[in-house]
Order: structure tokens, then sequence, then C-alpha cells
């Protein structure tokens, strides 16, 4: 007699490197506008590629490094409690020797371990580009630690249960497009019904939108989002972003609830 399948755990949290900071902020305030506004008139007839609920907030902007399972507040004041113990200057260290010598650093409290800088470049699509429903852009950087200071942070987490194990290598990218937000019913699929007919976005009433990214990927290939932007802090975000004022402008934007959050320094 087989086993029955496990059903798979409901998803309630995600830890992650957050990119929307005073440091970077300038920078992707002007990229990110000059990317939606080509991609809201770039398409058939001057229309959007795809709708623009698609197009997702500077404020949701981050590096998913896992995702969590953490419906019972045990569970939660756990992963809130293994992230507060972290010692980031010490996983840094670690990481740099990682990426120089494919070993690990002593756990000893490292001084003046330089910032994590990164940069957000190009524009690569989740799936084959001729039929896509998410685009995202790449971190970089030079030193190479961040491949490794992300690896060890999720290994800590998965170790404690915490951060759920898919088997597959950790794909570290900031998704800038996903027409999932834009899939529901009322004009955002009126209007992409009307981009299929033109041979832009598509999909049906309650259905995935679809498109053909490649004019766009091929635009954007050497595209610099931000520039040397400084990493601040780790943090566990609830999964849904929320509506909300941004604190600067008071336009209405999206941002996820933090219930846990460390600074790198």
């Amino acid at each position: 007699m087989s086993r029955a399948k496990q059903p798979r755990p409901l998803l309630t949290h995600f830890l992650c490197l957050p990119l929307m900071t005073a440091d970077s902020r300038s920078q992707l305030q002007e990229s990110h506008q000059q990317f939606s506004a080509d991609i809201l008139t770039s398409g058939p007839d001057g229309r959007g590629v795809v709708p623009e609920k698609a197009i997702r907030p500077l404020s949701t902007l981050h590096l998913t490094l896992g995702v969590m399972a953490l419906q019972e507040p045990e569970k939660l004041e756990r992963a809130q409690k293994l992230l507060q113990s972290i010692n980031p200057q010490s996983i840094l260290q670690a990481a740099s020797a990682a990426s120089t010598e494919g070993g690990t650093a002593p756990p000893r409290v490292p001084e003046g371990v330089a910032p994590l800088t990164i940069s957000l470049e190009s524009v690569v699509s989740m799936h084959p580009p001729a039929s896509t429903s998410i685009l995202h852009t790449t971190p970089v950087d030079k030193t190479d630690r961040l491949g490794p200071f992300c690896r060890l942070l999720r290994d800590m987490f998965q170790d404690e249960g915490l951060v759920e194990d898919d088997g597959r290598p950790l794909l570290l990218h900031a998704t800038i497009l996903n027409t999932t937000y834009a899939s529901g019913r009322g004009a955002n699929n009126r209007r992409a019904r009307g981009a299929k007919r033109g041979g832009g976005g598509h999909g049906s009433a309650g259905g995935k939108i679809t498109f053909d990214a490649s004019e766009i990927l091929s635009r954007y290939e050497d595209y610099v989002f931000v520039k040397d932007m400084r990493v601040e802090s780790i943090a566990i975000c609830r999964m849904g972003a929320k509506r909300t004022a941004d604190e600067e402008t008071g336009s209405v934007t999206e941002k996820y609830e933090v219930v846990g959050e460390i600074s790198l320094s």
C-alpha cells in the first residue's frame, strides 16, 4: 500500500533582504518610473504590454531567501527569536571565506567587514520569454558574497524547520512584474483580452495573463535599476502585500508587514 502524500503546508511568511531603502530610493524611483512608463505604452497601438497592476510597487521589492509556514504563534516566535540571535557580520565573514576559498570561516565576530553592496541589473523572464507572466531583475555583487551569505541564512532557518526546503537551488531575484496581481475580474482582464487581440498580453477572465517579453528583455538587457546600493537588513515578512500610504510621498502603495527585522551593521 502506497503511503498517502503529505499535504503541502500553508505558506504564511518569507525570509528576505528588503531592497527599498534610504540608500536605494532615489535610483529605484527613477529607473522604476522609466521601466513602468515603457511597459505601459509600448504595446500594440500604444497600449500597455500588461495591465498596470502587474507592475510591482517599489515598496515590495526584495530578495526572497525562503518561504515559511508559520501559522502557529509558537513557530512564528521561534523564527523571530532565531532572527534576533543572528550575527550578520559573522555570516558575512563566512560568506567571504566561502566565496574566495570554497570553505567556511570560524564563527568569531569579525572586525571591519565591508558592507554588502549590490546592484540590480537587466530584466529576466521567469518563464520562456514568448509566453511569460513574471519578470525580475538580477542582483549583482562584485565581491561574490551575496550568494553564500543568503544560502547560509536560509540554511540556518531550514535546519530549525522554519524555512521550507523545496530541493531547488536558491535563485536570487527581485520581481518587478507579475501578472498574477492583474488577473482578477473586471477592467484589468478586459484590457488584457484587448492586448491579446493585438499580440501583447493575454488571458481569460480570472485566469493568468501571459505575454511575449522578448523585445522587453532585449531592450533591458544592460539596464541598471540601482547601482551599488547597500543591503541594510534581514527581515521576516507576512505574505500578502497590503495597501498603505507611502511615508515620504503620502501616495497609496503596497507593503509587506514586517514581523521581524535586524540590521546588517
